[in-house]
């Protein structure tokens, strides 16, 4: 399964390469939505993990974006913001076609197990 990162903070980005890596993955970083999108032009994904709260396009877009272009790929999104932002952020990723969210820091146990369970079940966009 390939998989793409989008983060941009780099040591959460280097993170969880270094985790997707180790669990077998191939896995590509990009530091910028735009990055993101050409990544996924060039080589596509089966798996978009993206943080939501980012300075050039937010995960929102990158999602909605994903879901026109590119339906059956899954959507992971995390946030590491407040409290409260966390929830109201990740509850409106699930509604915008998120698959699933987490929180930051991800758990890396958690996040393989999420990817090993996602490999098994179908995109629910995907039909």
């Amino acid at each position: 399964m390939k998989i793409l990162i989008l983060d941009d903070n780099p040591d959460t980005l280097r993170s969880l390469e270094l985790v997707l890596q180790h669990g077998g993955f191939e896995a590509n970083a990009a530091l910028s939505g735009k990055e993101a999108l050409a990544l996924q032009n060039a080589a596509p994904a089966d798996v978009l993990i993206t943080d939501i709260l980012m300075p050039d396009v937010d995960g929102m877009e990158i999602i909605d974006e994903f879901r026109s272009r590119w339906p059956q790929v899954r959507i992971i999104a995390i946030s590491g913001g407040g409290e409260m932002v966390k929830g109201d952020y990740l509850s409106v990723a699930t509604q915008i076609g998120a698959d699933v969210t987490l929180r930051k820091p991800v758990d890396p146990e958690k996040l393989l197990q999420l990817l090993a369970d996602l490999a098994k079940t179908p995109s629910s966009a995907s039909g």
